[in-house]
Order: C-alpha cells, then sequence, then structure tokens
C-alpha cells in the first residue's frame, strides 16, 4: 500500500511538471476572464491585482512583485505587450516568470530564454539597465500576468513604493517582515493616494493595500513625478529624525539660497515687459532649465567639469562646490522598488 502511495504521487508530480502547471500562480477565476474596466471605462488595459512582498534583513532588501493585466483593446497590446524591468546601482532581479492566458483558458508560458537584458541609459558613472520580454499570443482579451523578484544589497529603512502605472490598477496589496532586532515602529504614508489602513500580525509583520488607482499621464512642464505621482513610503519611525534631517539640508543650502543684488538684477531682467504672473514663473523656469547646470554632472568631461568650478569659485552665485552637490545627492530616494527606477 505504501509503495502504492508513493507511486501515485510519484505519477501526480511528473504530470505536473509535463504540463507546466505552478501552483505558485494564483487560480483563473471567469470573473477575471470576463473582466471589464473598472477603474477607467475607456482604459486600453488594467491591472487586475499587483502583489508586493517585502523582506528584510541587514544586508539586503527584498520585493517580491506578482502583476496580472487585463487587456482590452490594441493599443493595450502594444504598450503592454512588452514589459521593461528597470534597475541600476545596487539593484537586480532574478525569478522572472510570465504568462498568457487566452480567453478560453489555456495558458501559453513565457521562455526563459525570451528574457534579455538591455541598457536603457548610460553615463559615466551611472547606469539604468531593464530585463526585458515580450509576452507571448497577446490580443485583446487576454489576461497577462508575470512575477520578478527585486533584491537590493542594503539594509533600507525606508522604502517607497511607486504603484501608479500607465494603465489604471484596481488593486494593490503590499506585506513588510521588518527588520529584525529594530524597535521603532514601522509607517505608511500615501503620496496622491489613499490607502486602506495598514494591520499588523502577532509577529510584526505588516500588510495594507491600495484600491482604484488611476493611470498616471505626464505632462508638459509638470512638477517632479515625487510630487505628483501616487505613492508609498514604508518607513521605520524614529521620533526626530525627519525634522533634524530638515535642519542639516536646510543648513547645508542656506548660503545658496541668499537673494543677493546680482540674482535680483538678473530675475528684473528675464521677467522684463511679462504681461503676467504665469508668463513671469515661464520666463524664469526656462532660464533655470536651460542656463544654468550642474559643474559635476555625469555628462560633463573631467576638463569641462574643472573649467566650470574654477567659473564657480569666482561667482558663487553660479556654481556650488562638488562637496556639497555630493552631499545634496545623498539624500535622494530612489524608486526603483517597483521595477521602475526613478529618483527625487
Amino acid at each position: 500500500m505504501r509503495a502504492f502511495s508513493f507511486l501515485f504521487l510519484s505519477l501526480i508530480l511528473f504530470t505536473a511538471s509535463l504540463y507546466g502547471e505552478d501552483q505558485s500562480w494564483k487560480p483563473i477565476t471567469p470573473a477575471d476572464l470576463s473582466a471589464g474596466p473598472s477603474v477607467d471605462k475607456s482604459a486600453d488595459a488594467e491591472v487586475l491585482f499587483w502583489d508586493i512582498r517585502i523582506e528584510q534583513s541587514e544586508k539586503r532588501t527584498t520585493l517580491s512583485h506578482y502583476v496580472r493585466i487585463k487587456i482590452f483593446t490594441e493599443h493595450g497590446v502594444e504598450t503592454q505587450g512588452r514589459v521593461d524591468l528597470e534597475y541600476a546601482g545596487r539593484y537586480s532581479f532574478k525569478d522572472i516568470s510570465a504568462r498568457t492566458i487566452q480567453t478560453d483558458g489555456s495558458i501559453v508560458d513565457l521562455k526563459p530564454n525570451a528574457i534579455f537584458e538591455r541598457t536603457i541609459a548610460k553615463s559615466k558613472k551611472y547606469k539604468v539597465q531593464a530585463k526585458s520580454f515580450p509576452l507571448p499570443s497577446v490580443k485583446p482579451g487576454v489576461l497577462i500576468e508575470y512575477r520578478w523578484t527585486e533584491v537590493e544589497d542594503i539594509e533600507r529603512f525606508s522604502i517607497p513604493l511607486l504603484l501608479q502605472r500607465d494603465i489604471p490598477v484596481q488593486l494593490v496589496q503590499y506585506s513588510i517582515k521588518p527588520l529584525s532586532g529594530v524597535s521603532w515602529p514601522l509607517k505608511v504614508v500615501g503620496f496622491n493616494l489613499h490607502p486602506d489602513p495598514a494591520t499588523s500580525d502577532q509577529r510584526g509583520n505588516f500588510s495594507g493595500s491600495v484600491k482604484n488607482i488611476p493611470a498616471f499621464h505626464e505632462e508638459p512642464i509638470m512638477p517632479p513625478e515625487s510630487a505628483v505621482r501616487a505613492w508609498l513610503l514604508i518607513y521605520y519611525y524614529y521620533p526626530g529624525y525627519w525634522s533634524d534631517l530638515g535642519t542639516d539640508l536646510y543648513e547645508s543650502v542656506k548660503s545658496r539660497m541668499k537673494v543677493t543684488d546680482e540674482i535680483r538684477r538678473e530675475a528684473t531682467r528675464i521677467v522684463a515687459n511679462a504681461s503676467n504672473d504665469e508668463e513671469r514663473i515661464r520666463r524664469i523656469y526656462e532660464f533655470c532649465r536651460t542656463e544654468i547646470r550642474r559643474f559635476d554632472d555625469d555628462d560633463e568631461t573631467q576638463d569641462a567639469q574643472q573649467r566650470l568650478a574654477d567659473q564657480a569659485k569666482e561667482n558663487k552665485t553660479r556654481g556650488h562646490s562638488e562637496t556639497q552637490g555630493r552631499h545634496r545627492q545623498g539624500y535622494r530616494f530612489s524608486f526603483c522598488g517597483t521595477g521602475n527606477c526613478r529618483g527625487f
């Protein structure tokens, strides 16, 4: 009897591997197959759910993602049929898998050799790469879903999650296994969205959700994405940390914020004959965007950087020291926690 049970179990496992079944994929429901747009009735595609599991240790932060998307139109096929998981620096990706669920419920798996790596942007000191892959047999009406694990070799005390995509999202669910040995409480703050209250279990693990996130659309001359895009900040609350950080940052830039007579004259010249406040602001913005540049920019040659640094020493209103610039850059947040590296 025991031999028969072992043989029966072996046959089941062999059959599952033969047909590519994977119990880690979530069940496909009739409601998913027949789903229509929910957040935006005119959407070309919509995320049905997006699960994010975060696990932290002293040397590593790991984010495991699982996304299921319903395709409605040909334009949805064009925009969602290929996936680019961008990363840079200490980030890396592993355990990538994907599949397409046809309208009749049949499944087409992504072949491992369809995943390739490409460079998105590159400078002397910085490179953004992407793990890219085309979903198989995508057409209107199908479901596509993919998973990946994102690893950053660093201990993080704050984790920004960029949740707003170029298509609407019906549901985001996130959970986090926090650092052990840290007594500071975890906090979750939403920016440009209203998350459901996060809860914790007996082990101290946090979880929460966000529903009905509209698609993000870029606009000309818009504020920084961190000011207009929907995202969550998960962080350890240390009393006084943010006020101390704000004070330090202010002190580091206070001398460069002084309005001198030269700045007043230049501002007067820039806005001369402007008809209204909007035009004045636009002129100042265009001047700052086109006439001011960092002399420690990675894309500048060393000779060009040195010339600009010498100019900055002669005229302190036109630059700042390389040390100060690096200090400021040290406080950048990274949005790589969603497979789409961005910073602010």
